[in-house]
This record gives C-alpha cells, sequence and structure tokens, in this order.
C-alpha cells in the first residue's frame, strides 16, 4: 500500500538521528506540546521526549536501530503504521506540522541540528525578538565549539523557519 505524504513525513521524522532536535522545533514554532526543554552540553535534551518514546518502543510502535558513534536512530514499525491508520483524524490534524518539520529538518545531519536546537532554545529563552548578532553571540559562548559564523546561520536559519511556519500552511494550535 503507498504511503501518504504525511506517512513519509513521519517517517523522516522518526528516523532523524536527533528526534529531540525536532520536538524542539515543533514546540515552539508549530504544534502544541507538553514536551519541557533544558540545555545540556550537546544541545538540549527533553526527559519528557525520552519517556515518550520509552513508552513508545515498550508499546512497539518504535524501535531502534544503532547508528554509531551517534546515538540510534529511531523507526517506526507496522504496528505504529496501524495506530496512524486507527487515528487519522488525529494524524490528519497534525499532518502540516509533521509535513513542515520533516522538510525542514529531515535531511539535517546530527551537528546542524545540534546549532538549529540551540539556537532555538537561545531565542526562546532570550528575548526572541533581539538581535540575531546578540543571540548567535550567546549561542557560541554556551557552545564553545560552535564558531560565531555557525551560529550566526543557525540563528538566522531558525528565524527563517519559525517565519514561515506562523505565515505558512502549517497552523495547527499553539
Amino acid at each position: 500500500m503507498p504511503y501518504s505524504r504525511a506517512q513519509r513525513a513521519w517517517e523522516l521524522v522518526w528516523r532523524n538521528p536527533r528526534p529531540k532536535s525536532i520536538a524542539v522545533l515543533a514546540r515552539a514554532t508549530i504544534c502544541t506540546t507538553r514536551i519541557r526543554v533544558h540545555l545540556y552540553k550537546h544541545g538540549p535534551f527533553s526527559f519528557d521526549l525520552r519517556d515518550e518514546l520509552t513508552s513508545y518502543r515498550a508499546d512497539g510502535f518504535v524501535e531502534l536501530e544503532p547508528q554509531w558513534p551517534y546515538g540510534p536512530r529511531i523507526n517506526s514499525t507496522d504496528q505504529s503504521a496501524y495506530v496512524q491508520r486507527s487515528f487519522a483524524k488525529t494524524v490528519a490534524q497534525y499532518e502540516s506540522c509533521i509535513e513542515f518539520v520533516a522538510e525542514k529538518l529531515g535531511s539535517k545531519g546530527v551537528a546542524e541540528l545540534e546549532r538549529l536546537a540551540t539556537a532555538l532554545f537561545v531565542t526562546l529563552h532570550r528575548n526572541p525578538n533581539s538581535p540575531m548578532q546578540d543571540r548567535a553571540e550567546h549561542l557560541s559562548r554556551i557552545k564553545p565549539h560552535v564558531s560565531l559564523d555557525d551560529a550566526t546561520v543557525a540563528v538566522a536559519c531558525v528565524d527563517q523557519i519559525i517565519a514561515e511556519a506562523q505565515t505558512g500552511s502549517c497552523t495547527t494550535a499553539r
């Protein structure tokens, strides 16, 4: 049976090596979530998301695929496809959000996702209207391995994604 665009996007989201980055972006720009995020050495981390993913694994909705030297990739299972079909209305409610996030982040690598997630975290926890350069400098200070140029690019990218999310077709209630 062919997958819908949302199912393909869902796969991109779950196959992403840093699902927490996607959760951070979704929480901030598009979809309402209950996920709390904290900033740690390697970027934003959510104990809530970790617990949700553990629950999904226990229920057989996702499985882990090792991706050395990074953390595991999360793959959806046939059971998750069944649940998606069973709750088609709920999936449809978030379809544009899932597609938007998958389109924006699905092809990013681990290092870029870390920068983007941290740029978003900085933007949300500082004044979002503060100058881009101030946020980039802050990101570079809290993540010394991220150059100021890379931090500036990440903050600009996050600003663009937020603007697109707020003016585009992804309008699920925040």
